[in-house]
């Protein structure tokens, strides 16, 4: 499945990429984060969260890594295991306006297990639930953090 999207953000392109990499922020982001702490790797993050959505209720453990590709593009991965497997990659491209940023993504996502069994109406509702939750909040701890 293929989502896309954009949403802007009112801090400069290097605070929105640099934010993107904290810890504290994307424990926000992630839907029903439980933890999370430092992986093994520069921009890598283990995390559990508590999903209350369609196929994918229960626990899930997962992993996200986000890494600067250029100058103004992250790479976002991310894979959860749970009752589902779900697989995410994704390009962030982020485009500074005046005191804006414009993040522009593409991203591309495949489920497993419980999941895949809803079909692909239900599997992109559930995803696009999860996508805008995890935006908004994102948009509100950014710019929560703007000096």
């Amino acid at each position: 499945m293929h989502i896309s999207g954009t949403f802007q953000v009112a801090a400069s392109a290097e605070f929105v990429a640099r934010s993107l990499r904290e810890i504290d922020i994307l424990r926000a982001a992630i839907p029903g984060c439980t933890g999370i702490e430092a992986g093994t790797g520069p921009g890598t993050f283990n995390f559990t969260a508590e999903v209350g959505i369609a196929g994918l209720q229960g626990e899930h453990a997962g992993v996200i890594t986000v890494t600067p590709t250029g100058e103004s593009t992250l790479a976002v991965t991310l894979a959860g295991s749970g009752a589902s497997r779900i697989e995410a990659t994704a390009t962030l491209s982020l485009a500074e306006d005046g005191a804006k940023t414009t993040v522009s993504y593409e991203a591309t996502l495949s489920a497993r297990g419980a999941v895949a069994r809803l079909g692909g109406k239900q599997i992109e509702g559930a995803a696009g639930l999860l996508v805008r939750q995890a935006l908004r909040a994102l948009k509100r701890e950014i710019e929560a953090r703007v000096s």
